[in-house]
């Protein structure tokens, strides 16, 4: 995907781009929750799910950055 198409994607669906990784939950859990239903009423959600792929994306390197828990 092109910068210029990934921006208006975003823009599009209100990505922000470094958000906390509370944030990334929330809406990764409404996006969820949108996806079921909409796939319910039989609608096209492709381009949801992709969008929904790039938030999981985005947590995991958000989730990746954070120190490691030192074992006991």
């Amino acid at each position: 995907m092109s910068e210029m198409s990934q921006a208006r994607d975003d823009e599009r669906f209100g990505v922000v781009r470094g958000a906390s990784i509370e944030t990334l939950e929330a809406r990764l859990a409404d996006g969820y929750a949108r996806i079921e239903a909409a796939q319910a009423a039989g609608l096209d959600i492709a381009a949801w799910e992709g969008f929904w792929l790039d938030l999981l994306r985005q947590y995991e390197a958000a989730c990746d950055s954070l120190p490691r828990a030192e074992a006991a």
